[in-house]
C-alpha cells in the first residue's frame, strides 16, 4: 500500500543518495490525546548512518523539534520508519511536520519533505469529505484498505458511500451479491470492509440515502405515499425513482427515518448523507378516499423537520453519528442551513459557473448557518468535468431546469492539453473554495476526482499529479486554523478592490475582489487576532469560469503587495507571514513598510517573491 510524496532527493560528497518515497500521517486526523505516528518510507543508494530530523510547526512558528538516528544496511533498498509523538489537546489545530535527512558530521541534508496533521473533537470541525462509489465482489479487503488509505492520504476525514444499498427504500439487502436498481453488480461484503478500513485510518462514515426515492416496485403499492403534480401525475426521477411524501407522521418518513437507523446499526455507518433531487418545490398527496381534497406539500418546509429528525434518530446510536442534507443549487439554502445537520452542503449547479459564485455560496450560508456562532462549516459539492473519463456521457442535470451540468468553456485538442487543463481546473477550484473558507467534495478512492452527479463516471488524477494535490491538501490541513475559522468576517470584493494594490517585476497587477480573469483574485477576511490576505493567480486565463479545463496562470515575480487600510485596522497589525503550497508550504516571515495616509489610514508595503496559483498572506494582530 505504499503512496507516492513529496520528498527532495540530495547527495554528499560520498554520493550517497536518499529519495524520500513518502512521509505521512497514520490517520486521516487525531484526537485529543491520540498519539500521532508520522510514517518515513525511503530509498537509500548505499549503506549509510543518517540522522533524522523533524520539526513540528503551528502556524509559522516552530514548537517542538525530534531526532532519531536510522541506518540502512543495504544498497538500493526501500526503508520504513515512523516518529510517535503527543500534540496539544486543543482542537481544531492543524499542524505541519518538516523532515530532513542528513549524514556526517557536518550534517549535510540529503532529502527534505513535509506533511500536515491535526487534532479536532471530530470531522464536523473541519469536513474534509471524500467518496466511495465502487463496492463490487471481487474487490478484496487488502483492495479497500489500500483504497481507504489513499483517501486518508490526503486528509479525507468523512467519506460518503454513493449508492451503496439494496434499495432506495430498503437499505440492507436480503443476500450478500445483488444488482443495484442502476444495474450495478454490489456486494454487501465490501460496503462492510469498506467501512471497516475507513474505521481504520479514522474516517467517518456516511450512507448515502435520499430522502424521497422509492424504486418503481415499491411506489407501485404504495401510490398514496407518493408526491403528484396537480393534475395527479406522479413526481419522479426519469421513472428511476418515485418522489415519495416526507411528512413526518406520515408512512414514507417513518420508512425512511428506520432504514436511517438500520444503516447506523447494522450496517455500522457513522451517519447518513441525506440527497435530494432539486425538485418539486411544490406537490400535492393523492388521498386514498378521493372525496377528499389533495393536500399542498411546500418543500422548503418539509425538508427541515426530517432532517432535524434523522439527526435525532441516529445521534444516540453511536457516538458522532450525524446526517448532511443536500442543497441542490442551493435549494432551499435559507430553511436548511440552520438544522441540526453537522455541516452545510451544496451541490453546485449552472447558474453558479464561475469562482466569485462558488465564494459567494459559502460566505452566505456560513450566514444562514450562524457558522460565527456555532462552527457549522460549508462543503460544496462542484463535480469538475474535466476529469470525466473518456466515452462517458454526461449525467443530465435532473434537478434543475438549468442547462444540462457541462464542461464549460473551449475544451482542448490533445490528450496532454486536456489533461493540464484538467490539473488547473483541479488547483484553482481548490484554492478558490478553500481561499473562501469552505470545503470541497472533490476526493475519491484511487485518487478520484468527481467528474459527475453519478458519483461512479469519477476520474482519476494522474501519477504525477498526486504528489501536487496532496501537496495542497497538506496545505489546507497546515494551516487551517486561518484558512478554515468559521468566525472570520470576509471583506465585500469592492473594498478589497480599494484596499489592495499589487505591482511586480514587469509592473502594476490588475487586482479583481470578484474573482475577474486575467488578474489576480484578492481575497480578505479579517479575524480576532489576525486578518487574511489570499491571493489566486487567474492572470492568462481567458475566463472566470470554474468548471472548466484551464490555463496555466502567468507566474508572477517580485510582488510588492500594499494594503491601505483605516488606522484602527492597520494599527494592530504587528508581524506578517506568507506561505503557498505551490512552494513547500513553508511559513516565512514578510518585512514591510508602513505610511501613514491623509484620512486616519495607513498604508502597508509587503515584499513578496512572487505567485503562482495560490499565496496565503497572515497579518498577525496584537493580542
Amino acid at each position: 500500500m505504499s503512496l507516492p510524496l513529496t520528498g527532495q532527493p540530495g547527495q554528499t560528497a560520498n554520493s550517497t543518495h536518499i529519495t524520500v518515497l513518502d512521509f505521512r500521517p497514520d490517520q486521516a486526523f487525531y484526537r485529543p490525546g491520540q498519539p500521532v505516528r508520522l510514517l518515513v518510507r525511503f530509498r537509500a543508494s548505499q549503506p549509510a548512518k543518517m540522522g533524522l530530523y523533524l520539526k513540528v510547526t503551528f502556524l509559522d512558528k516552530t514548537i517542538n523539534t525530534y531526532f532519531q538516528r536510522f541506518s540502512p544496511k543495504k544498497a538500493g533498498g526501500t526503508f520504513e520508519t515512523a516518529f510517535t509523538l503527543y500534540l496539544p489537546p486543543e482542537t481544531p489545530r492543524g499542524y505541519g511536520f518538516e523532515l530532513a535527512v542528513k549524514t556526517g558530521k557536518e550534517a549535510t541534508t540529503l532529502a527534505t519533505a513535509s506533511t500536515a496533521a491535526d487534532v479536532l473533537d471530530g470531522w464536523p470541525q473541519m469536513p474534509r469529505y471524500g467518496f466511495f462509489a465502487n463496492f463490487k465482489c471481487e474487490e478484496s479487503e487488502e483492495e479497500s484498505l489500500s483504497r481507504a488509505e489513499t483517501l486518508a492520504a490526503y486528509h479525507v476525514n468523512v467519506v460518503q458511500f454513493y449508492d451503496w444499498m439494496y434499495r432506495h427504500e430498503d437499505f440492507i439487502p436480503p443476500a450478500d451479491k445483488f444488482i443495484d436498481p442502476m444495474g450495478r453488480a454490489v456486494s454487501y461484503a465490501t460496503v462492510r470492509h469498506k467501512i471497516a478500513a475507513a474505521h481504520r485510518f479514522n474516517m467517518a462514515t456516511l450512507a448515502y440515502g435520499a430522502v424521497y426515492g422509492a424504486t418503481p416496485a415499491f411506489w407501485e403499492t404504495h401510490q398514496s405515499w407518493g408526491m403528484y403534480q396537480a393534475d395527479g401525475t406522479p413526481y419522479s426521477l426519469e421513472r428511476l425513482f418515485y418522489i415519495m411524501d416526507i411528512s413526518l407522521g406520515k408512512p414514507w418518513a417513518e420508512n425512511i427515518l428506520n432504514q436511517y437507523e438500520k444503516a447506523v446499526t447494522v450496517a455500522g455507518f457513522d451517519g447518513i448523507h441525506v440527497d435530494q433531487y432539486g425538485y418539486p418545490k411544490l406537490a400535492y398527496t393523492l388521498p386514498e378516499n378521493p372525496a377528499k381534497s389533495p393536500e399542498t406539500l411546500e418543500l422548503a418546509r418539509l425538508f427541515p423537520p426530517i432532517i432535524n429528525a434523522a439527526a435525532q434518530r441516529v445521534a444516540p446510536l453511536k457516538p458522532g453519528a450525524g446526517v448532511i442534507f443536500n442543497a441542490v443549487n442551493n435549494w432551499p439554502i435559507e430553511t436548511v442551513a440552520p438544522t441540526e445537520q453537522s455541516a452545510v452542503y451544496i451541490e453546485v449547479w449552472p447558474p453558479y459557473v464561475e469562482y466569485i459564485n462558488l465564494h459567494d455560496l459559502i460566505i452566505n450560508a456560513q450566514e444562514l448557518a450562524g457558522s460565527s456562532e456555532n462552527g457549522k462549516q460549508v462543503i460544496l459539492a462542484a463535480y469538475l468535468s474535466p476529469f470525466l473519463p473518456e466515452g462517458i456521457r454526461l449525467s443530465d442535470n435532473a434537478a434543475t431546469d438549468e442547462a444540462p451540468h457541462a464542461v464549460q468553456g473551449s475544451i482542448p485538442t490533445t490528450q496532454a492539453e486536456k489533461i493540464a487543463g484538467a490539473q488547473n481546473a483541479a488547483l484553482l477550484a481548490t484554492a478558490a473554495i478553500y481561499a473562501s473558507g469552505g470545503f470541497h467534495l472533490l476526493l475519491g478512492e484511487k485518487n478520484g476526482a468527481l467528474a459527475d452527479p453519478y458519483y461512479p463516471y469519477y476520474g482519476h488524477f494522474q501519477p504525477d499529479f498526486v504528489e501536487k494535490m496532496r501537496r495542497y491538501y497538506d496545505f489546507i490541513v497546515r494551516y487551517e486554523n486561518v484558512l478554515s475559522d468559521p468566525t472570520t468576517r470576509p471583506l465585500p470584493a469592492a473594498e478589497v478592490e480599494q484596499a489592495v494594490e499589487i505591482s511586480s517585476d514587469s509592473g502594476p497587477v490588475e487586482v479583481s475582489g470578484a474573482a475577474k480573469a486575467g488578474r489576480v483574485w484578492a481575497l480578505l477576511r479579517q479575524g480576532k487576532s489576525f486578518t487574511t490576505l489570499n491571493l489566486v493567480n487567474l492572470r492568462g486565463l481567458h475566463d472566470s469560469l470554474w468548471n472548466a479545463f484551464k490555463e496555466t496562470p502567468t507566474p508572477l515575480s517580485g510582488l510588492t503587495v500594499s494594503l491601505n487600510l483605516p488606522e484602527s485596522e492597520a494599527q494592530p497589525i504587528k508581524r506578517a507571514w506568507l506561505t503557498s503550497p505551490d512552494s513547500g508550504s513553508a511559513a516565512q516571515e514578510i518585512t514591510g513598510r508602513r505610511q501613514s495616509l491623509p484620512g486616519n489610514r495607513q498604508r502597508l508595503s509587503l515584499e513578496l517573491p512572487g505567485l503562482d496559483y495560490w499565496n496565503l498572506l497572515v497579518l498577525e494582530k496584537e493580542p
